[in-house]
């Protein structure tokens, strides 16, 4: 081979999955050669009622299919997929794990909420946004992670279930976006961050990380609005709280179709952007004014790619 070692490495949430080609560099780290995400839909078809059903599993498989395809392109010495919300409450997931793995070339290890949050936090520090103590946040469809860190060092992290499409099916009465009227959604939030709240108050974290997912199209909607090109793979972007809040005036006011209009949105993504927008609002409450938001594309993928690279996956 006339390149360095390269592996595929997918991530499979709730509502997307998401595929890098990485390749290690010769000083150090690696690079992001190619990345993917697709709909997957997986907790719109049973996934949160804790069984897969037969569609989404084929759904799933043919996607991972299309994956292998990709991956094959830039010949990767290991493909490796790792599953999370959806997939760890599923009874029926090792049919999943059992198919995929005699049918591609992928791996899969369906880690636990605790497990995805180091995974997140070890993509985070290949991003070099943890070079000062600060709060990732992680938004996914099924559960989000909470990781407050510096450097290598973890000074509390959490996942918790309160994934985007578990808020949208919550059926919140008053949940109208573009009256204003989220009272009972804003309830349903702080009361589950109590704990995030707490590890804030004691730890003091300077600024909040945004990683990947909703985050990254909160990039892509600013950089278009400054008339600016926008690059998928970004180590740091920071979002300060004024354009935060012309942002979600925007998105509230806009219908779920004319959101699918936005640079880089997939189609899940656009009616559950005002749920991230007020779980992002209620957690930078607890911060100083003077906070900012970081975001990054780097996450759960990175953080396994480097930790191949650095010969520490399992």
């Amino acid at each position: 081979m006339d390149h360095l070692p390269r592996i595929a490495v997918a991530d499979l949430g709730t509502n997307t999955f998401n595929l890098i080609i990485a390749e290690k560099l010769p000083q150090g780290g690696f690079s992001v050669l190619w990345e993917e995400t697709k709909e997957s839909r997986l907790g719109r078809k049973g996934g949160l009622q804790g069984k897969l059903s037969e569609e989404a599993l084929q759904d799933a498989l043919s996607l991972m299919k299309h994956y292998h395809a990709a991956a094959n392109r830039f010949d990767v010495s290991k493909k490796i997929a790792v599953g999370t919300s959806a997939l760890r409450q599923a009874s029926n997931a090792t049919i999943f794990q059992q198919k995929l793995e005699s049918e591609t070339d992928f791996q899969l290890s369906i880690v636990s909420g605790e497990e995805e949050a180091r995974l997140i936090h070890q993509g985070i520090l290949a991003s070099g946004c943890l070079e000062i103590r600060r709060l990732v946040l992680d938004i996914g469809g099924g559960s989000c992670e909470f990781i407050l860190a510096e450097k290598e060092q973890i000074c509390w992290k959490k996942s918790f279930e309160i994934g985007m499409v578990r808020a949208a099916n919550l059926n919140l009465k008053d949940a109208d976006f573009q009256s204003g009227k989220t009272a009972s959604l804003k309830t349903y939030f702080s009361s589950a961050l109590k704990e995030v709240q707490a590890a804030i108050q004691e730890f003091r974290p300077k600024d909040l990380i945004g990683a990947a997912g909703s985050f990254d199209t909160l990039v892509a909607l600013e950089t278009s609005l400054r008339q600016q090109s926008f690059n998928s793979t970004y180590p740091q972007f920071q979002l300060n709280r004024d354009c935060l809040t012309q942002l979600r005036n925007k998105i509230i006011l806009d219908s779920p179709e004319q959101r699918l209009q936005y640079p880089g949105i997939i189609p899940v993504r656009a009616p559950l952007l005002p749920y991230a927008l007020t779980l992002i609002e209620e957690t930078l409450a607890y911060f100083p004014q003077e906070a900012q938001l970081i975001c990054t594309s780097y996450a759960l993928r990175e953080g396994v790619a480097k930790l191949v690279f650095e010969n520490k996956w399992h």
